[in-house]
């Protein structure tokens, strides 16, 4: 029996960084959106040049924090966690489940409070950690990552 391509192998779970890791950046948005409605609202000077950098700046910033969300993806299929970096050239990390020997879940004070983290996946080798960074609920996603190296480890030994 051959092993499946890359590309053939069913994904079980995919996720990328979370929104959340920019709720700084939509509240600095929303701020500035208040200032302009604000400065209309009482009909002050307001400058066109300054309403279409503004207006500028809060469509790269939504396209900056949306191309960087979507610059890393993580995949669980049958047989790895794989490890997507890029979006115009492509860098993937591909884990076999049998050489994960641990996964730790990191969260600080906030990303407790607002639902996201870090997983720490660590190989036997030794080589240095892939981090899964600002995912959505990562003690899900470790748990699932868990059940898989299990199941295929049992695998492996019957």
């Amino acid at each position: 029996m051959s092993r499946k391509g890359k590309e053939e192998e069913k994904i079980f779970m995919k996720v990328s960084n979370s929104r959340k890791l920019y709720i700084p950046i939509y509240f600095m948005i929303l701020v500035l959106v208040g200032v302009i409605i604000f400065i209309k609202y009482n009909g002050l000077m307001l400058d066109n040049f300054i309403l279409i950098l503004v207006g500028l700046f809060i469509l790269f910033s939504i396209k900056f924090t949306e191309l960087h969300r979507f610059s890393n993806s993580y995949q669980i299929n049958e047989h790895s966690f794989v490890h997507n970096k890029g979006i115009f050239s492509k860098k993937v990390r591909s884990m076999d489940f049998l050489a994960i020997s641990s996964i730790e879940v990191e969260q600080t004070f906030w990303q407790r409070l607002l639902g996201y983290g870090d997983v720490s996946i660590r190989l036997y080798s030794g080589e240095t950690d892939n981090l899964v960074k600002h995912i959505n609920n990562p003690a899900k996603f470790a748990r699932f990552l868990r059940e898989r190296i299990y199941l295929k480890r049992k695998e492996k030994l019957n």
